[in-house]
C-alpha cells in the first residue's frame, strides 16, 4: 500500500500533461504560457503537430494534468478506506463479525499498517482543508 501510495504521488509530481483530444495523443512536461483565442495560459500545447491542426482550421487541442490533486486524493482514500480493518468488520452483519475477526486476524497488522502509512500522507496533505478566509475575504477577520 505504501509503495503504490508512493508511485501515485511520484505520477503526480512528475507533472505529465496530455491533450485533450485523443487524435493529438500529445504528452509533454513542457508549459507553453502563450494565451490565444480565450485559452488560459499554460492549456495550449506547443508543438507542431497542434500548429499544424490550427493552420488547417480545427481548434488546438488543450493540454490538462494527468494526475491532478483531486485524483491523487481520492486514490489516497480509496486506499485508507479499502485498508481500514475496524470498518471492514462494522459492515459486515453481526452473526458474521467474529468469523470475519478470526479471518482477518493474521493480515491485520500489514493492513493496519498500510492504513497508517496512507492516512499519514493524507494527514500531510492540504487538499481537504478549505481556507475560508480565501472564500470569504470580506467576512473573515484576519
Amino acid at each position: 500500500a505504501t509503495l503504490a501510495a508512493r508511485r501515485v504521488v511520484r505520477e503526480y509530481y512528475d507533472g505529465w500533461l496530455r491533450a485533450d483530444d485523443d487524435e493529438a495523443r500529445y504528452r509533454t512536461r513542457n508549459v507553453c504560457c502563450r494565451a490565444e483565442s480565450g485559452a488560459l495560459p499554460g492549456t495550449l500545447p506547443s508543438v507542431t503537430g497542434a500548429a499544424a491542426t490550427v493552420a488547417a482550421g480545427a481548434d488546438a487541442p488543450r493540454v490538462g494534468r494527468e494526475m491532478t490533486e483531486a485524483s491523487v486524493f481520492k486514490q489516497l482514500r480509496a486506499w485508507e478506506r479499502a485498508l481500514d480493518v475496524e470498518r471492514a468488520l462494522d459492515a459486515l452483519p453481526v452473526e458474521m463479525r467474529a468469523e470475519g475477526a478470526t479471518n482477518l486476524a493474521p493480515r491485520k497488522a500489514a493492513l493496519q499498517a498500510g492504513s497508517r502509512a496512507v492516512g499519514s500522507m493524507l494527514d500531510r496533505s492540504a487538499f481537504k482543508w478549505v481556507s475560508l478566509s480565501g472564500l470569504f475575504p470580506a467576512v473573515c477577520v484576519q
